[in-house]
């Protein structure tokens, strides 16, 4: 009886040190590779024109000379032929639940497999990727907004703030402005682009009737 309970002990310290030090059963006994205690994916949030990245630490040593073998997850199918710490956008769309397993290599020796949870791809922004007209010409004000969207989504334009008597054409893009003999001064103007998932883009800019020129910026 007193031989059965010190081995019911011994069992109960092997599984906690297991357990401390953080290895899969069998990993640490079997080699002395690289171990990875944690995986974070870069950008956090990430979508279909950002791609994403893992980026692995190490529970010790150095990493120089380490290499990290991947398997990537997109709704619980493997994505075949990428085995890098890197997967473009082509390969999911927003909604999807992407994770990753990774081992880390030095030399011959591998680590343990981690496995990352389950992240969903987010809703990729819509960019505003014209630069507006610097100057009036013959007394109008033209310019044709162009527009970008990774998920190929519908897209909204709006006028938020313009000078009075200009007008935008929301279906086409075109922000048209007559300007009134004698008008002079700095007319601020702001255009904001959106889907319907919540992601939108914004441009600033200024028109200088006084010297006949403006300036832009981009806000998002």
């Amino acid at each position: 009886m007193k031989r059965s309970s010190v081995q019911g002990k011994w069992s109960l310290f092997l599984v906690s040190l297991v357990l401390l030090c953080g290895y899969p059963v069998g990993t640490h006994a079997a080699n002395k590779g690289p171990q990875i205690y944690d995986l974070t994916y870069k950008p956090a949030a990430f979508h279909v024109g950002s791609g994403v990245e893992v980026v692995p630490r190490l529970l010790h040593g150095s990493a120089k000379n380490v290499r990290y073998d991947c398997r990537w997850f997109v709704d619980g199918e493997e994505v075949e032929g990428v085995n890098a710490t890197s997967l473009s956008g082509e390969h999911f769309q927003r909604g999807n639940m992407i994770a990753v397993e990774v081992t880390a290599v030095q030399g011959g020796l591998r680590g343990g497999v981690v496995k990352s949870g389950e992240v969903q791809v987010s809703n990729a922004p819509p960019e505003i990727v014209s630069t507006p007209p610097e100057q009036v010409v013959q007394g109008v004000f033209e310019y044709l907004i162009e527009t970008v969207d990774a998920d190929e989504d519908s897209l909204d334009i709006s006028l938020i703030n313009a000078p009075e008597g200009m007008q935008l054409d929301a279906d086409s893009g075109r922000l048209v402005w007559q300007v009134k003999p004698g008008t002079e001064g700095v007319f601020p103007v702001t255009i904001r682009v959106e889907d319907a998932y919540g992601g939108w883009a914004g441009q600033e800019f200024e028109l200088n009737l006084s010297y006949g020129k403006s300036k832009d910026g981009l806000h998002e």
